[in-house]
């Protein structure tokens, strides 16, 4: 039933009502980096900042805009809005991410978006989705090293790998994007690459993020995996 049709949701008890919105607020979902409109003729400064931040898929916030009950429990639960890309104020704004249950998505390793958030924002962040072309270890390799020394609650990394330079990176369409989300619910073992020698890759990685904590999942090129929690 559309929820247009629902018109009795006020009728409900309040504790009913307040677990359908924290529901809502709490579904995992993907922020993702995109780049503006002539992004690739800037250079230097201005082409690392030219990029705005957005949903792909569902975007949670969205419920705590329905009425003040909703806009309450958001900013309780949200604590407070995360400031878009740094740079020139009309690429700057604020945005409500529940950094529990979203994945921040940057694009390639090496891509200029990856410094597009400010400190503060990134201190917040908890799961992040990048990128990376498998021959090109050192990107993944300092890229790790910066989000462990930005992230200092990093939890969840997904990288997605690309065979090859010429390869186009996948779009991130909304079914990647809810695969990447469905991540967060995923509580089985750290997903892997079978066209990669993963022990080694692992070991490589524990230099550059030497916090235990972090989740590290690799996803191979091509199809999604079949993801269950």
């Amino acid at each position: 039933m559309p929820p247009s049709e629902f018109t009795r949701f006020p009728e409900l008890p309040a504790e009913l009502r307040i677990q359908i919105w924290q529901a809502a607020l709490a579904a995992p979902s993907v922020w993702a980096a995109a780049p503006t409109p002539n992004a690739g003729s800037l250079t230097g400064r201005a082409r690392g900042h030219a990029f705005t931040m957005d949903f792909v898929g569902p975007a949670p916030y969205q419920a705590g805009l329905a009425c003040k009950e909703a806009w309450d429990l958001m900013k309780r639960a949200y604590d407070r809005p995360i400031r878009g890309p740094a740079g020139e104020p009309h690429l700057t704004r604020l945005s409500w991410v529940d950094v529990n249950h979203t994945v921040v998505h940057v694009g390639d390793s090496d891509s200029p978006a990856l410094p597009a958030l400010g400190p503060d924002s990134w201190f917040r962040v908890k799961h992040v989705c990048v990128t990376w072309r498998l021959s090109h270890y050192y990107l993944i390799s300092a890229t790790c090293l910066r989000l462990s020394e930005m992230c200092p609650l990093l939890r969840t990394l997904i990288i997605q790998t690309r065979e090859n330079d010429d390869e186009e990176a996948p779009p991130l369409t909304a079914e990647r994007a809810a695969c990447y989300a469905s991540i967060l619910e995923y509580t089985g073992p750290p997903l892997e690459y079978d066209g990669m020698d993963m022990a080694m890759f692992r070991t490589m990685l524990q230099y550059d993020l030497p916090k235990t904590r972090i989740t590290v999942h690799v996803l191979g090129p091509g199809g999604l995996p079949s993801i269950s929690s």
